[in-house]
């Protein structure tokens, strides 16, 4: 007798029993009672393995925890991710935003068409890390602590000034032309390296902006964020960073973002947008277009930079002594044995299998060549922004890396993905809430409707 079977004859016995006056919600957390010690000792830090295995069975799927690293390559080339992590979790708590991480079918595809156009406008990756030095050379010189909150103020600073870097030059919607040769050779190609493509196939005359773009390093100015600049008082800074607090909270399932802080740092961007050079680019009070750049430039960025910041200072004495090619290697080192995102999943329709890449197991392919791409993703849903994410990285925290006194990422972090905040009690109470609730109504979606 298989586990779906077994299922099956529970609830149909609970069935049976609920005709008994023996309530729904007491049949399902009875049943559910047996992990409560489980997820206490596990989930607090990490999204465990057990509780997907569980939602994944009673999907009626199969379920396999992919720890080869040929099978993990092969599995992220699969689009679609599945119905669990993403799909239960964190689609939710990204709402009002869609995230272009979390989406499927044809959300997933009207948000990177519209990603891949708006990114065709952008500046080249080398001028946010140029922008991203010359921030972190000023915090430098004026001995200013560089805490979580100002670890994710930066990052949104510097992210929106490289944004609308140079504002003067107005994108309007029937400006497709070369965007339509840039996609025509994306269709040709592997996905995955669209960025690359871009970087390597299109000459700097193709690119519709690129004469914006095209000046010498160290050559910025302040009129070229004239525009941008007078966005960025502190008071907009300190209400965006509270609101990626709110977005961190829930995505990390550690407690109820709240609402209206989330849609402050929508309706912030969005009349930015409207008045910047991109305003006629699309309609930017849809979610399909707004999220294009809140979650991938704005959100994501503010969430992760900070984790990223925390593994960078915890293993910086391995990086001074241990004699690191350059400082993508020591990201690449950190990356895989502390990753932001604790486990991937990919499900693949043909055999009906949900799987799951606990990231953790990384760290055995650490001196493997072909583990060299993982850590941000790999195959047509790999991270979009990677290349963007590198330099940023690269640009802002390379230099503090020798000033320890200053860099201070821990203090302060709040609702980490992984374990780098104290946390307490109550986030694990939310927790269990949370996975209570999506199992009682995966339990009833999938089985208490044939009764």
């Amino acid at each position: 007798m298989n586990t779906q079977t077994k299922i099956g004859i529970f609830f149909l016995v609970s069935a049976i029993l609920s005709k008994i006056n023996i309530s729904l919600n007491c049949i399902i957390l009875s049943f559910m009672g047996i992990l409560l010690a489980f997820i206490m000792l596990k989930l607090r830090h990490d999204f465990s393995i057990f509780p997907l295995y569980l939602i994944t069975i009673i999907q009626g799927r199969n379920f396999k925890n992919s720890k080869d690293l040929k099978e993990i390559k092969n599995v992220l080339k699969l689009s679609d991710k599945g119905h669990v992590i993403e799909e239960l979790f964190a689609t939710p708590a990204w709402h009002p935003i869609l995230s272009v991480e979390s989406t499927n079918g044809t959300t997933w595809e009207t948000l990177k068409k519209n990603l891949l156009k708006f990114i065709e406008y952008l500046p080249s990756k080398e001028k946010l890390r140029e922008i991203a030095e010359n921030e972190s050379e000023m915090l430098i010189s004026n001995r200013t602590i560089v805490d979580s909150k100002n670890v994710s103020k930066m990052t949104l600073k510097i992210f929106l000034k490289w944004i609308f870097f140079d504002n003067n030059y107005f994108i309007h919607s029937n400006d497709n032309t070369k965007y339509q040769i840039f996609t025509e050779k994306i269709n040709k190609t592997n996905y995955e390296n669209h960025v690359e493509i871009k970087s390597e196939e299109t000459s700097d005359s193709e690119h519709p902006c690129q004469e914006l773009y095209n000046r010498s390093k160290n050559d910025l100015n302040k009129k070229e964020f004239s525009f941008i600049d007078e966005f960025l008082t502190e008071e907009f800074l300190d209400k965006m960073y509270q609101s990626s607090i709110e977005y961190r909270k829930e995505i990390a399932i550690k407690g109820k973002g709240d609402p209206f802080l989330k849609q402050y740092a929508v309706d912030s961007i969005v009349n930015i947008l409207k008045k910047s050079k991109f305003s006629e680019l699309f309609n930017w009070e849809k979610p399909e277009c707004y999220s294009i750049l809140m979650q991938p430039f704005i959100i994501s960025p503010m969430i992760n930079m900070s984790d990223i910041a925390v593994l960078l200072a915890k293993n910086s004495e391995k990086y001074s002594n241990n004699g690191f090619d350059n400082f993508f290697t020591y990201l690449d080192f950190c990356l895989y044995y502390d990753h932001p995102f604790p486990v991937l999943e990919r499900y693949d329709q043909e055999s009906n299998t949900q799987y799951f890449i606990d990231l953790r197991s990384l760290k055995n392919f650490i001196d493997e060549k072909e583990g060299n791409s993982l850590n941000f993703g790999y195959g047509v849903r790999s991270c979009l922004g990677r290349f963007y994410a590198k330099e940023f990285i690269r640009g802002f925290f390379e230099k503090f890396m020798k000033q320890e006194e200053l860099f201070k990422p821990k203090e302060g972090h709040l609702y980490s993905g992984r374990d780098n905040d104290d946390g307490d009690f109550g986030e694990s109470v939310y927790q269990i809430k949370i996975l209570f609730k999506v199992l009682k109504n995966e339990i009833i979606r999938n089985y208490y409707k044939w009764f």
